[in-house]
């Protein structure tokens, strides 16, 4: 066995110590390049993270002010009825015409007035006078047939669509 090492030895034509401190430089390189390669992925992934997490919050805040500006503009329709005895659905469509412009994540905007059964019949003849002549206060049937609506104490009608926005 010694022959053995003395022939490796012999091969590089350096003293065993030398040949020692080689290894050892070389592995100390080696797990330097180990450690740094992965001190450098830890840093990366960490950065991305925080990237990732900045974009979310920027993302969610962006939302987060739009919907806050349809709430505000509900508000302001909310406080157009308040201050309103009554009102009708040219009017109502003149005061909304600016939002559905201005607001494009507003898909539409819609007169649903409630109707007492005693103003029912006088509420469908105005409505066929605003230009919707078979308008009538309908309900659905169970196999999806629309009909009359029975009598009730009150009605929403919810087919007075004033304008779309179409996105």
């Amino acid at each position: 066995m010694k022959e053995k090492t003395v022939m490796f030895f012999s091969i590089f034509h350096l003293p065993k110590y030398q040949l020692f401190s080689i290894f050892v430089l070389s592995c100390m390189g080696i797990s330097l390049s180990i450690y740094l390669f992965t001190s450098i992925q830890d840093f990366e992934k960490e950065k991305i993270s925080f990237n990732l997490k900045i974009e979310t919050t920027n993302r969610v805040l962006a939302l987060q002010e739009k919907i806050d500006d349809n709430i505000d503009v509900i508000k302001f329709i909310a406080s157009f009825f308040n201050a309103s005895d009554q009102i009708e659905r040219s009017e109502f469509q003149k005061f909304t015409e600016a939002v559905l412009q201005r607001e494009i994540d507003i898909q539409a905007l819609e007169w649903v007035p409630h109707v007492l059964d005693s103003e029912r019949q006088a509420f469908e003849a105005l409505t066929r006078k605003e230009g919707f002549p078979d308008f009538q206060i309908t309900e659905r049937k169970e196999q999806g047939v629309m009909v009359p609506a029975r009598k009730r104490d009150e009605y929403v009608s919810v087919k007075n669509r004033v304008r779309t926005n179409k996105l």
